[in-house]
């Protein structure tokens, strides 16, 4: 499955419906010869407006915003129960301080979105901003290990591989819908370096700041999810992973080649709603070895 060339095909005339901040916008990253007129109009694309009732969570990379010669600095909006990419901006020349200003006012456009910012070098100067002079009200705080918390997110060689990690799985199975070709083009430049164990752009000059935005985003509304009390309503969103085809052909692999001492005795039942139909309800069982001895002691 070609996932970057279908995302190409979709992205390459998904133009947005509005494009905003053409004095920050920068053409840095692409091939000009493949650049189409409306690519050059903004810094920020937006295909959906907010709606009320959704939650929104943005995910921002910082940038020193020097020019073509440093990163960019990004912003990615997605709905959290879509998974949608709903807005992007996108620019190697705004300052922090300004950027910090653009962050605020998008995140309280999109219903005061859950914001999250990697708090090292630039991003630590936007966080300061948004905390100290914007008065932003919902940061995303990470525990620091002491008992305590600190806004934003830290990254480094022990935890970008996972970041990148829950990318790669909802770009896999299907769950995450990319408007954007900065993103997209972005993806075609990056690889595995098996020296330093980590993915990275490539070759010198490429840029990971849409990525990492990105990832940023998935991975705290993933964790966010993850921590859904014991008997609370499960929401809609968490039950994508099981409609996949990937899931479908994995669960087909295993049921089809079971031993016969794994399903003797009786059934554990798990009932999931079933986003079509909330009154059917998806079931999903399995039989534990020795289930019928283990039942009678209460396990």
């Amino acid at each position: 499955m070609n996932i970057i060339g279908e995302l190409q095909e979709f992205t390459r005339n998904n133009e947005p419906k509005r494009k905003l901040f053409s004095k920050w916008a920068n053409t840095y990253g692409h091939d000009d010869s493949n650049l189409e007129e409306w690519e050059k109009d903004g810094a920020l694309w937006s295909w959906r407006e907010p709606l009320d009732g959704h939650e929104y969570i943005i995910g921002v990379d910082a940038a020193e915003g020097v020019g073509d010669e440093g990163d960019n600095s990004c912003i990615q909006i997605f709905d959290q129960a879509t998974l949608e990419q709903v807005a992007e901006f996108y620019s190697n020349l705004v300052p922090p301080y300004i950027f910090a200003q653009i962050v605020n006012e998008l995140a309280v456009y999109y219903n005061t979105a859950l914001v999250v910012v990697e708090n090292m070098g630039p991003g630590g100067s936007v966080l300061s901003n948004l905390q100290n002079d914007l008065f932003y009200e919902n940061l995303y705080c990470d525990a620091t290990g002491k008992g305590a918390v600190k806004a934003g997110i830290k990254t480094g060689p022990n935890n970008k591989p996972i970041l990148l990690e829950v990318m790669q799985h909802r770009l896999m199975n299907g769950t995450l819908k990319i408007n954007s070709r900065r993103f997209v083009h972005e993806l075609t430049t990056f690889i595995y370096n098996a020296q330093k164990r980590t993915a990275e752009p490539s070759p010198k000059g490429k840029h990971d700041d849409a990525i990492m935005a990105i990832c940023f985003a998935l991975y705290v509304r993933d964790t966010i999810l993850r921590d859904v009390p014991m008997g609370a309503e499960v929401p809609k969103e968490l039950l994508s992973p099981f409609k996949t085809s990937i899931y479908e052909e994995i669960k087909k692999e295993i049921m089809e080649g079971r031993q016969k001492d794994l399903i003797e005795g009786p059934r554990d039942v798990i009932l999931l709603p079933d986003e079509d139909d909330a009154s059917a309800g998806v079931v999903y069982d399995f039989r534990r070895k020795h289930a019928k001895l283990l039942s009678e002691f209460n396990f």
